[in-house]
This record gives structure tokens, C-alpha cells and sequence, in this order.
């Protein structure tokens, strides 16, 4: 019999088959398995620390900053309309500072007079005379009188004074007026249909049914 590479014997020209010889088994491998991946824990994962809030910026007043107090000095005084200090007027004085600052000045005193104005005192009369506003020393004119010799007054309502008085100004009396409310310098007659009390301004208007002659 003849064989050949192929997988069979010819015999008396038959052929006959025979099997492949088996393969060699594959050795197992030597490298070692993989190891399990490890059991996820039971525990919870804690969750991550939250970020600290910003604290949020302060919130501006709504209301205007208080405007500082001013520092006012002798001869002027703190103005309540505009917070300011202004200088005393004419007339006037002012000899204290700090606080609490005056609102306004002082009247200088009967028989002296101020012509300046941020002044701290006031100047005597050498007459001892001075005007009702200490504006200026004089002598006292019609429509005034002298007080306590030392300042001219105007006459009050209901008053007269042709000349100067000393001490007070004279009385309208009734049936006259002095047609001015101050300072007036005579007292006349009530024209007829009218008529007036004890110290009038102004003469009023008979009622019906009366007169006045």
C-alpha cells in the first residue's frame, strides 16, 4: 500500500481514511486569575462638605448721614433752618461757645448799642440813651418815650406822643384815635356818625339807629 500527506492509505487501489491525529491539548494557563473586584462597602457614602455661604455685604441705611455738628464761636449763633453757624446782627451779641450753642443772639441791653455784626459784647451810650433796636444811641424823638432814661420806646397801641415822653406815651381817650397801631404822634377826633372806645387805632361806624355827632 502506498500512503501520501493526506489523510487516507491506498490499499490494492482502495483507499481508506483515517483520522487526523487529535490535537495536542492546550496546557492550562500558569498565570494566575484576576482578582475579584472588591464588594462595594455597605456604608453610605458620606456627601461632600457644603461650601460656607458668603455672608452677605452689610445693607446701606436708607437715611441721610447725620450732618456733624458745627463749632460755633462767640458772636455767632447755630441757625436751626440751615444747621449753620451765622454771625450775630446788628444790635446784638453773643459771648458764650460750646455746646449747647444759642439759637440766636442777644438783645444788647437798654443804654448801649452794637453796629457790628459777629459781636461777643456792646457799646454804652455816652447820652444813656439808646434806640429800641440798639442800633444807635440818640435822643428820643415824637412817637416815643424814654424808659428807665436809658432806651427809646415807640408809643404802644392806643398812645401819642407829640414830643418825647418820659416813662409812657399818652392816652387816646374816647371819641379820638391815633389812626396808627405803634409809634403814633397825635390823637384825633372821630368824624361825625362815628365814635371809639379808650385807647383806639381807628374810629368804627354808628349801628343802625344811632349816631354820633
Amino acid at each position: 500500500f502506498t500512503t501520501d500527506s493526506s489523510n487516507y492509505y491506498e490499499v490494492s487501489g482502495f483507499r481508506i481514511c483515517v483520522s487526523a491525529p487529535s490535537p495536542q491539548p492546550t496546557a492550562p494557563s500558569l498565570r494566575p486569575s484576576p482578582s475579584p473586584s472588591p464588594l462595594p462597602s455597605l456604608n453610605p457614602t458620606p456627601p461632600p462638605s457644603p461650601s460656607p455661604t458668603p455672608l452677605p455685604s452689610p445693607i446701606p441705611s436708607p437715611g441721610p448721614t447725620p450732618s456733624p455738628t458745627p463749632l460755633c464761636h462767640r458772636g455767632q449763633y447755630l441757625s436751626e433752618g440751615t444747621h449753620t453757624c451765622e454771625d450775630c446782627e446788628v444790635g446784638r451779641y453773643s459771648n458764650s461757645s460750646g455746646t449747647p450753642y444759642v439759637n440766636n443772639c442777644t438783645l444788647c441791653p437798654a443804654g448801649s448799642i452794637q453796629t457790628n455784626v459777629g459781636s461777643t459784647t456792646c457799646d454804652a451810650c455816652d447820652g444813656g440813651l439808646s434806640s429800641e433796636d440798639r442800633t444807635s444811641c440818640r435822643d428820643c424823638v415824637a412817637g416815643e418815650y424814654a424808659k428807665d432814661n436809658i432806651e427809646c420806646v415807640e408809643c404802644e397801641s392806643g398812645r401819642y406822643a407829640p414830643s418825647a415822653q418820659v416813662d409812657s406815651c399818652l392816652e387816646c381817650t374816647a371819641g379820638d384815635a391815633t389812626n396808627n397801631e405803634t409809634g403814633a404822634t397825635d390823637c384825633s377826633s372821630c368824624s361825625a356818625g362815628t365814635y371809639s372806645g379808650d385807647l383806639a387805632t381807628a374810629c368804627i361806624d354808628c349801628s343802625v339807629g344811632k349816631y354820633s355827632q
